[in-house]
């Protein structure tokens, strides 16, 4: 399991297969299980809905996401969980800073059919910023290297 997976070279290739195979199929998935867990005659349903997302889903598949990244750019596990523990928080954080209200208005303006839709157009404003928080983390890493 330690052992490197030199699957793809290029941040913008592993990132598209990442998006293309699960980016779209397990949000799709969750918000159809979250409209069956929480259905509409539930009181204040949406509130609930929008929690289990923040709290549950982001968190969690940021962090899967991350790790998943890291294996495909070929770094080994320990690397890849290395690499979450660095800047998964302060990514996490940010989501909640700067996603919530997007998804709160997603959650309970979008169709649910269409939910996965505009989670994909927040998702891809989203990989804007991941990108520039990996860029300054590796950015870092090469300065205390070179020390």
């Amino acid at each position: 399991m330690d052992d490197p997976l030199p699957i793809m070279s290029g941040f913008e290739s592993q990132r598209g297969i990442l998006r293309l195979i699960f980016g779209g199929t397990i949000p799709h998935w969750f918000f159809l299980t979250l409209d069956k867990l929480v259905p509409s005659n539930v009181p204040n349903f949406q509130m609930k809905r929008v929690l289990i997302e923040r709290l549950l889903f982001a968190p969690l598949f940021h962090a899967w996401t991350l790790y998943v990244l890291a294996r495909l750019e070929g770094k080994t596990h320990k690397q890849a969980v290395g690499n979450l523990y660095q800047v998964w928080a302060p990514i996490v954080r940010a989501n909640w800073q700067w996603l919530t209200v997007p998804m709160l208005l997603n959650i309970v303006f979008v169709p649910s059919m269409l939910r996965s839709v505009v989670s994909s157009l927040i998702a891809f404003f989203w990989i804007i910023f991941i990108a520039n928080k990996r860029r300054q983390a590796q950015a870092r890493d090469r300065g205390e290297n070179r020390q």
